[in-house]
């Protein structure tokens, strides 16, 4: 395999920046006279939930109510938040000291979101150059540096659309819709996706969709079925955090609602703020239901599609930290792909700026200025996002899978 001189500089740029961040991290962690405690950060509490379900208590898992509680996360705000079956996930972590439970979510994360990226380049048809370039642009980026620094597992669920497109290139629907069905291990990124599979009317990855959130309520019903009950009421009392500015900082975020925040210096729990962000994000995500009705038929679309129903949930979330920015490689490697669905190649390569653009700021945000910086990346993806929909809104409807395959 032979580079060209601009892609071997390219290179050995994205490769210097991982070294920069990630070794240098690492070895100040492990030559520290305490590295789990310098080490503290998100993966913590996916080892305090290891361990309260090998001693049995399970009903220690959810904060619940958040007055009085003296438990640790209460004091670090490291809950544990996802739905009851994602909790069997850390159990192999209940068999680690503390660090060495951190260094198993870092390697976990680094791993899974890699082998991912790979597969999702792969199903697009990319020869291995690009391949090796779309995964150091991957590795280089803020938000893959970012998880694997806090050892966040929930970047790894970019496997779910993984495996989706995965199962999609060998036509199989059930399956792509199971592998979408992973992502309810954030239901605020699964239902919107499932959705918009209705919309355009994709039944058999609806079945599989469904069938694979049925597997997954299955799976938790030996933890109790009233873990459930407290999981619930834990996301209605964290809804003051979210938008509570002082608690959940803008510049941590990668959404629109953190961009007006920042912009308008106003907290979340602002009526005006909350008022333009439901306007905002509503536009958006209707626009994405729109795309999906006009185009959710056509077969070689689906990657694209899939990557824009990603791009519309991270954007008008109410809250997705920097590490979520994860979420948005599909739609980026579908954008920097050969795929010939792009109507307008102006806006293309418009869109392909703003993408280099959010990316290079993405570092100046989380890693450089932190505080000071506005959140811009959440704008910036919001503007792409517009970018796909007028390029697609202006498209034709493509034929149905039938007429492709």
């Amino acid at each position: 395999m032979k580079l060209r001189a601009h892609p071997r500089t390219t290179v050995a740029l994205l490769a210097a920046i991982v070294v920069f961040l990630q070794v240098g991290w690492f070895t100040g962690v492990l030559t520290s006279p305490d590295p789990a405690a310098t080490a503290h950060r998100d993966w913590i509490q996916f080892h305090r939930t290891a361990e309260r379900l090998v001693q049995g208590a399970t009903d220690e898992i959810y904060p619940v109510g958040f007055e009085g509680d003296t438990r640790p996360e209460f004091s670090d705000g490291l809950f544990f938040l996802y739905p009851p079956f994602v909790a069997w996930v850390t159990l192999p972590l209940a068999l680690l000291s503390a660090l060495g439970a951190y260094l198993a979510c870092a390697a976990a994360v680094a791993v899974v979101t890699l082998a991912a990226v790979r597969s999702v380049l792969r199903t697009l048809g990319e020869r291995q150059p690009r391949r090796l370039l779309g995964l150091l642009w991957g590795m280089a980026s803020a938000p893959w540096n970012a998880a694997v620094i806090l050892g966040h597992l929930s970047a790894t669920l970019l496997a779910s659309p993984a495996l989706a497109l995965a199962a999609w290139s060998r036509g199989n629907e059930r399956w792509t819709g199971a592998g979408l069905g992973l992502l309810l291990a954030k239901p605020n990124w699964g239902l919107p996706v499932l959705l918009l599979l209705l919309v355009g009317r994709r039944w058999r990855m609806v079945g599989g969709f469904l069938a694979s959130a049925a597997a997954l309520v299955v799976v938790s019903l030996p933890l109790g079925p009233d873990l459930w009950g407290d999981w619930v009421i834990t996301m209605v009392n964290y809804r003051t955090i979210v938008t509570d500015s002082g608690a959940t900082q803008p510049w941590r975020q990668a959404t629109l609602f953190a961009t007006l925040q920042s912009l308008f210096g106003r907290p979340g729990s602002d009526p005006w703020m909350m008022g333009a962000w439901l306007a905002a994000g509503g536009g958006l995500f209707g626009a994405t239901v729109a795309v999906w009705a006009r185009h959710g038929r056509a077969a070689p679309t689906f990657p694209r599609l899939l990557g824009v129903a990603l791009l519309a949930i991270l954007v008008t979330n109410p809250y997705a930290y920097f590490y979520d920015a994860l979420l948005a490689f599909p739609a980026a490697a579908a954008l920097w792909s050969r795929d010939a669905s792009w109507r307008r190649p102006r806006l293309r390569s418009i869109a392909r700026g703003v993408t280099l653009a959010i990316w290079a700021w993405m570092h100046l945000q989380y890693f450089v200025l932190m505080n000071a910086a506005p959140s811009l990346v959440g704008l910036g993806l919001a503007a792409w996002l517009v970018l796909e929909i007028v390029d697609l809104g202006a498209s034709d409807p493509l034929p149905p899978p039938g007429a492709l395959r």
